[in-house]
């Protein structure tokens, strides 16, 4: 298992791992796979350009990307100390080997080597017990609920929020 951040060259993988991701488990995102499926593959090679606000993580297993995890770095000088994890996502047939884990790692010592970062955020919908678990074993803690933060199928789910300081270690 590799990880590493992705370029805009794998903007075609990206896009189709997205797309599964949206389709199998669509409470556990704020896009729908209806939205992402109409954005063009610029957009996703935009996205994965290394001068962006942003940086996306794959895990590649036998050279296919099977997970994936963006960070993002809030806008503005007075929240640019903040950043997010946000989309962690990993194939179905590569769930339970520890590849979320190994995202969520890389993911926070991404977010250790930018200058001035002190806060990480991640939102769960309150439902993703595993997503919940994964994020309180890497240091998050809960400190908020946002109720009815999505709508899917008729029903509204409430995400919980969580976060944790840049330095904060792994609990276990």
């Amino acid at each position: 298992m590799t990880i590493r951040r992705l370029k805009p060259n794998d903007a075609s993988a990206c896009r189709a791992l997205r797309l599964l991701g949206l389709r199998q488990s669509p409470a556990s995102f704020g896009r729908s796979h209806r939205e992402e499926a109409s954005r063009p593959l610029s957009f996703f090679e935009e996205r994965l350009a290394p001068t962006g606000p942003a940086a996306t993580f794959g895990a590649f297993a036998g050279g296919e990307l099977v997970g994936m995890i963006t960070l993002l770095r809030a806008p503005g000088l007075k929240e640019n100390h903040k950043a997010s994890i946000v989309g962690l996502y990993v194939h179905p047939e590569h769930r339970r080997q520890g590849v979320a884990r190994r995202l969520v790692a890389r993911a926070l010592r991404a977010a250790s080597g930018l200058d001035g970062v002190r806060q990480l955020r991640v939102a769960v919908v309150e439902e993703n017990a595993p997503a919940l678990a994964l994020y309180e074993e890497a240091g998050f803690s809960i400190y908020g609920r946002e109720p009815e933060a999505l709508h899917h199928r008729g029903r509204f789910l409430d995400e919980l929020l969580l976060a944790r300081l840049a330095s904060t270690p792994r609990r276990g």
